[in-house]
């Protein structure tokens, strides 16, 4: 389990988080086991915090969605994996990760936080979700690239101050 954020994904990350909502995912998430990775989430949230990234927090002031949203708040980094193949399960069609003990279904809370992922459809989260992006862009100010030249060194930088390449 070599993998973890490096210092220019925490940059970036910190540049975005006022313009937009992050949401942390931790991708291949069967590769490993359900105690490693807890302990990887716990690592990951730990490295964004005291990075001082933001990470979307679903809201949990509306009584309707609240239950909901502080489910999806305690799964936060989504655990997810993926797979085009689909495998008939208990008379059902259902996406799998197939390996040569088992398959790994996809959709299954128990094998990944996928269906977690999908709530996040929910129209209260998305029109939440959408508010709060609005409200950053409003108040940040734009990101700018900067450089001296084409295919030199750029960096990020906010302000309205503009630098010809």
């Amino acid at each position: 389990m070599g993998h973890s954020l490096k210092s220019l994904d925490l940059l970036t990350l910190k540049k975005l988080d006022s313009k937009e909502n992050i949401i942390s995912i931790v991708i291949k998430s069967d590769a490993i086991s359900k105690s490693e990775l807890t302990k990887f989430k716990i690592k990951i949230t730990s490295k964004l915090v005291s990075n001082g990234v933001e990470i979307y927090q679903f809201p949990t002031d509306d009584k309707s969605a609240a239950e909901i949203n502080r489910t999806m708040n305690a799964h936060l980094p989504f655990a997810v994996m993926g797979s085009t193949k689909e495998m008939k399960i208990a008379k059902k069609m259902m996406k799998v990760w197939r390996y040569p003990w088992s398959p790994v279904q996809v959709e299954n809370e128990a094998h990944c936080d996928f269906d977690g992922k999908k709530k996040l459809e929910d129209k209260k989260s998305l029109d939440d979700k959408v508010d709060a992006v609005k409200q950053r862009r409003t108040t940040a100010e734009p990101l700018q690239f900067q450089g001296s030249q084409v295919g030199g060194s750029q960096t990020l930088k906010r302000g309205k101050e503009k630098k010809k390449f």
